[in-house]
């Protein structure tokens, strides 16, 4: 009799549960599936959803997630994909938060030149390097020059109403010579300081726009050689007479990542246009095992510059001075000059700055700019 009861309890608890709908708990929500608050979110299998409106519905969508920025040294290694997102949201954040007046630009255009892009890219780029470094030393102007082969006469003469505070192996004509030696091959740009401006020689080929590409158009150049007059600005503040003292990986890896991540508004364009700049051979060094960018750091060092590597300085010199950034924001990387033209050696600086010895950190940033570099290059035939 008492088990005729356990079977009517069960054959009711099954019925009654049988009429109770069943549903799936929270954490089985995936991306695609009906949600009831718009911008609501939401993290399932370690995914972060968010509520978004598609069509009539409301639905659940996933958000992709930054990897975890590096906060030292020793897990910079194990942190080495959250780099570009740090470093760019430093430079984004300086130049929101800037309320620095921008610099007078001038342009000086030969009469036979024409520039490569619209004015209002310079004026952007300049607004944008002048928010970056906000907190330095910065020229009262900025002169941009720009000519061709046709115009080269005009060029020196004009170059030659303009001094130097500096100390210098050449003049401003004679930069204007050597980077224009045919109506062809005239190109490249040079960030100075004259005395009371900013100085920027643009050589322009011929024909018109054959040289042009989106490190142009986006403001970029314009930002990296506005860099380079704002790193001798610390100089003259500190009245020095020679500008020197930082390797040259450095003196270009710091313009270039000011460049990129001043230039690019969504750190997605950043993160693309990164990826391409970084799909190159290491022309003159070999590869880019760890090795390899360690030997770079030396034979880009102080003094003469390597030319069988100098353009590395542009590719490597910037992915390293992207992890310093990422590291202690983009100040540090200024920080770093403005210690130098104080009478810092390079090594004095950096441990200053980063709070660890250049010896310490060197073999660790060739690890990850190693494996950046062979990330991006896994395809290629040759690295070298």
């Amino acid at each position: 009799m008492a088990m005729n009861k356990n079977i009517a309890r069960i054959a009711i608890t099954a019925l009654i549960l049988g009429a109770i709908p069943i549903f799936p708990a929270s954490g089985a929500v995936k991306a695609g599936a009906i949600c009831t608050k718009l911008n609501s979110t939401k993290t399932a299998s370690g995914s972060k959803l968010t509520c978004v409106k598609s069509g009539k519905k409301l639905v659940w969508k996933a958000v992709a997630v930054e990897p975890a920025a590096p906060t030292s040294f020793e897990n910079l290694l194990a942190n080495y994909k959250g780099i570009p997102a740090a470093a760019w949201k430093s430079t984004q954040a300086n130049i929101a938060a800037s309320t620095l007046t921008t610099p007078p630009l001038e342009i000086l255009l030969g009469p036979n030149t024409k520039m490569p892009y619209d004015i209002s890219v310079a004026e952007r780029a300049l607004k944008k390097v002048t928010g970056i470094f906000k907190n330095f030393a910065q020229p009262p102007k900025q002169t941009s020059l720009f000519y061709n082969y046709k115009d080269l006469k005009w060029a020196t003469d004009a170059l030659s109403t303009f001094s130097n505070p500096f100390r210098a192996t050449n003049s401003y004509s004679d930069q204007a010579i050597e980077h224009c030696p045919t109506e062809y091959f005239c190109r490249g740009a040079f960030g100075n300081y004259a005395v009371g401006t900013g100085l920027v020689i643009n050589s322009v080929a011929l024909p018109e726009g054959q040289w042009v590409d989106d490190f142009q158009l986006s403001g970029g150049r314009d930002i990296h050689e506005f860099t380079h007059t704002i790193q001798k600005a610390q100089f003259l503040e500190a009245k020095r007479i020679t500008h020197t003292g930082y390797p040259h990986w450095f003196s270009e890896g710091q313009p270039q990542v000011a460049a990129y991540t001043g230039a690019y508004d969504t750190l997605d364009a950043y993160k693309a246009t990164r990826l391409k700049w970084m799909d190159a051979p290491a022309k003159g060094l070999g590869g880019y095992s760890p090795a390899d960018i360690s030997r770079f750091y030396v034979l880009q060092n102080t003094g003469k510059i390597e030319e069988t590597t100098g353009n590395l300085r542009y590719t490597i010199g910037y992915i390293t001075v992207e992890a310093l950034a990422a590291l202690k924001g983009i100040d540090s990387t200024m920080n770093l000059v403005k210690a130098v033209a104080a009478g810092d050696t390079f090594e004095q600086a950096f441990k200053k700055i980063y709070e660890v010895e250049w010896s310490y950190a060197e073999p660790i940033l060739a690890q990850v700019v190693s494996k950046q570099f062979l990330e991006v290059r896994k395809y290629a035939i040759s690295n070298g």
